[in-house]
């Protein structure tokens, strides 16, 4: 969990280094290795980004379609969107081959 700011207000944990590992991986939605980003799934207090570990590998026109369906046509999906299980798997695997 994140460090507790004036009593309340949680700040999400950040971790650069897997953040940059993500960036090397392919678009866990189309298998591209060109402009990927890693893109938070969590929303924190306040509507910010969660914690890193909620994050997925998505490439440029993947994270779009990730941002746009999320927030315009929460119903209608014409890709499979990652789920906060998909960002546990790549957290749990970059944990394995980076024990600390």
């Amino acid at each position: 969990m994140g460090k507790l700011i004036k009593g309340l207000k949680i700040t999400p944990n950040r971790f650069p280094k897997y953040l940059k590992w993500l960036k090397t991986l392919p678009c866990m939605c189309c298998g591209t290795k060109d402009d990927i980003t890693a893109a938070h799934l969590a929303v924190s207090n306040f509507g910010r980004k969660g914690d890193d570990s909620s994050c997925v590998p998505l490439c440029g026109v993947c994270h779009s379609l990730q941002e746009y369906h999320k927030n315009k046509f929460k119903e209608f999906t014409v890709v499979s969107l990652p789920t906060l299980k998909d960002a546990d798997f790549y957290y749990q695997l970059y944990k394995q081959r980076n024990p600390q």
